[in-house]
């Protein structure tokens, strides 16, 4: 976060302060990762906790707390300093907090707020990531967050009592339901304590799916107050120290909240489908005439109408994006162009392999377009061990159906042998009549492609026998895998298979099923596997024409999706 500092709170702080505003700021911007929080909050790793470095007493974070309730006071003064107005928050009885890999705003709320009971809500990943300790009988990180826990007790004043709740347990990484619901365990557990507890909850951290859920549980559990902490400049897309302030959301519940459905929108955008289902199924109820009496005298019987067309839309892609094609097509889509594309991937209920549809070459094709939009679609997200396994599974799919039309096409002979015995040897001629009686679900994507360009023989497995299909020299398919890849066509063998073998090593088959390492799955190795996917399918399919599977991600103001 290397920034030039130009902090417009340098107006309003007294001369001492703003003197030194933008050298603290600046040095606390350069910090990144794991080790620039632990120097930004003046802490250190001790053993399996943390410690405060007492040699330090220049930490940032001291400077930037202080800085934040200076900034706090002033929005409760209701001081025009650019920043919105903000009524005194309350003494609140329980705090609810998503945690995320940003520790520095969700210290500050805590440390403004200064509530009774802090609950945190976090997923394995998060708890990983803060040292938190593996419960040796649950085997999970359901622990205390010692990382917080010495950072709160350390910089709260004298007179506060803060108790930091343990984690109990972690909720799911990807998706909100799971969110959701442990808010919702989370306030009932205080309400069963105490039914008038004042519960305010931070939506600051955490992935997006996982906010709106804890904002959306907490607009229906209702009478809970919603903050995050917001910045005043950011550089880049960054946000810069020095210029966090506290914020605080209207609850949807109570009034029609276009902020909330520009959330949704984003959401959407950005293919989190499941969240913003929720949150215009929630408009669209709260906007009836059960939800809010008001609708017709507020003339917002047209923005249920646009919130339901919207639900229709996301409800209809979270299913296409899950790959249930069937419940996808059982939506009133509005896009007929959309719903001819989903049902040629609908796959017949009379049969149970992709391979086994009339025209199989034709079918997977649509198959492993889709898988590959869906690809592209978690690579946007950042979901890269994801994006990695359904890339994968593109190229699979793609060359095994490759395979197969080449058996059909050329009756190839292949050689079966039990494993039981050395001598039983039969040898099968596979004519397009009885090719259904051959499965190519052991073979492997490196061993396909090796066999496809002449490299060496194809081995797969069936129950206790094994299948053997010599190697053929495509010569076509090998011309145009070395133009794609700039590959001298008279390369040896070896050198050949060394060159692919850097592209599927970062991939596995084993127990039938695509799997990647977390390891591999880093962004830049990512991008150039799936680029490699997408030569591979233009050496086997032409020209490759993905646009129909690429979902709409804008509405219009209709409602309808921009098409």
């Amino acid at each position: 976060m290397k920034a030039k500092i130009v902090n417009k709170r340098k107006e309003w702080l007294d001369n001492d302060a703003a003197n030194i505003l933008d050298i603290w700021t600046k040095k606390a911007d350069e910090l990144q990762g794991f080790e620039g929080s632990l120097n930004y909050f003046g802490i250190n790793e001790n053993g399996e906790g943390f410690i405060i470095d007492t040699s330090d007493l220049e930490h940032y974070f001291l400077q930037s707390l202080s800085l934040f309730k200076i900034t706090l006071q002033k929005q409760i003064n209701r001081e025009n300093i650019g920043i919105p107005f903000l009524e005194k928050p309350l003494n609140y009885d329980a705090l609810i907090t998503i945690i995320g890999f940003s520790p520095e705003p969700l210290l500050h709320t805590i440390l403004a707020l200064a509530p009774e009971k802090v609950y945190p809500v976090a997923t394995d990943e998060s708890a990983d990531y803060y040292k938190v300790s593996l419960n040796p009988k649950t085997k999970k990180r359901d622990g205390y967050l010692q990382y917080f826990n010495t950072i709160i007790q350390y910089y709260k004043e004298s007179n506060q009592i803060i108790i930091l709740e343990p984690i109990k347990r972690t909720v799911a990484s990807i998706g909100s339901l799971d969110a959701f619901k442990r808010v919702k365990e989370i306030i009932q557990e205080i309400r069963n304590t105490n039914n008038y507890a004042r519960i305010a909850i931070d939506i600051t951290g955490g992935k997006k799916s996982a906010d709106v859920a804890a904002f959306l549980t907490a607009a229906i559990e209702n009478k809970i107050d919603i903050f995050y902490t917001d910045f005043e400049q950011y550089n880049e897309g960054k946000p810069k120290c020095g210029t966090e302030f506290l914020n605080k959301l209207d609850n949807p519940y109570n009034i029609y909240n276009i902020q909330l459905i520009n959330q949704a929108k984003e959401l959407f955008k950005y293919h989190n489908y499941q969240a913003a289902f929720q949150i215009f199924s929630q408009a669209e109820q709260d906007l009836s005439s059960d939800g809010l009496d008001g609708v017709a005298k507020f003339d917002l019987n047209k923005e249920r109408s646009i919130f339901s067309i919207m639900k229709i839309s996301s409800e209809f892609y979270m299913y296409w994006d899950s790959f249930e094609y069937a419940d996808a097509n059982k939506k009133h889509f509005c896009c007929q162009k959309g719903i001819d594309v989903l049902r040629e991937l609908i796959l017949p209920n009379t049969i149970s392999k992709i391979y086994e549809v009339e025209n199989q070459f034709e079918y997977v094709k649509k198959i492993c377009y889709d898988r590959f939009a869906n690809a592209d679609r978690r690579y946007m997200q950042g979901r890269y061990e994801d994006s990695l396994t359904r890339y994968s599974q593109s190229l699979e799919v793609a060359c095994k159906s490759y395979a197969i039309n080449i058996i059909i096409s050329k009756s190839l002979t292949v050689q079966c042998e039990l494993q039981t015995t050395d001598t039983d040897t039969k040898v099968y001629n596979f004519k397009s009549d009885t090719w259904l009686q051959w499965d190519i679900d052991y073979a492997g994507i490196a061993g396909i492609i090796d066999w496809l360009l002449g490299i060496k023989k194809l081995n797969w497995k069936i129950a206790n026998k094994m299948y053997t299909l010599p190697k053929i020299n495509e010569n076509t398919i090998k011309k145009i895998f070395c133009k794609k890849f700039n590959i001298i066509e008279d390369i040896s063998n070896t050198a050949f298979h060394k060159n692919i073998k850097q592209y599927t090593d970062i991939i596995e088959h084993r127990n039938d099923f695509i799997h990647v390492s977390s390891l591999a799955a880093k962004k830049d190795r990512v991008k150039i596997f799936c680029d490699f996917v997408l030569k591979m399918l233009e050496c086997l399919y032409g020209e490759v024409d993905l646009s129909q599977y690429r979902f709409v991600r804008e509405f219009n103001e209709d409602g309808s999706l921009c098409i």
